[in-house]
């Protein structure tokens, strides 16, 4: 068995709960070919091994290589944090630069909170 299946056989389980923290987003869709927002991107172990990145040791704050003139390559599997921008309007961090929201915009507690989520299931 391979280090790679090895790492994704080990990972099935945090897996399953990102993709659940996933649906708790709010649905937003960016503009087509929009990169306003893209730039240093933290990708965790299992967002970069969907992405097929390969990783240096240790890092977690990436340039994002995903970035094409017509948008995110990768916009099905973007990470996390790029999924949070545009759905909480009360997070100046995380408004869309183009001015778009989605319908239900999560409160700050909330992104917070699937924040804190996140950061501890990506605990080493």
């Amino acid at each position: 068995m391979s280090k790679s299946s090895k790492l994704s056989a080990s990972n099935a389980k945090k897996a399953q709960a990102l993709d659940a923290l996933y649906r708790e987003i709010p649905a937003f869709e960016c503009v087509d070919g929009c990169t306003a927002c893209c730039g240093p991107v933290p990708f965790s172990e299992i967002e970069a091994e969907r992405a097929g990145l390969k990783r240096i040791e240790g890092s977690t704050d990436l340039i994002c290589p995903f970035v094409k003139d017509n948008g995110c390559s990768i916009y099905a599997h973007r990470p996390f944090m790029c999924r949070l921008f545009g759905t909480a309007s009360q997070v100046p961090q995380l408004h869309c630069p183009k001015g778009g929201t989605c319908e239900n915009p999560m409160s700050e507690r909330r992104a917070g909170a699937l924040l804190n989520r996140y950061l501890k299931l990506n605990r080493r």
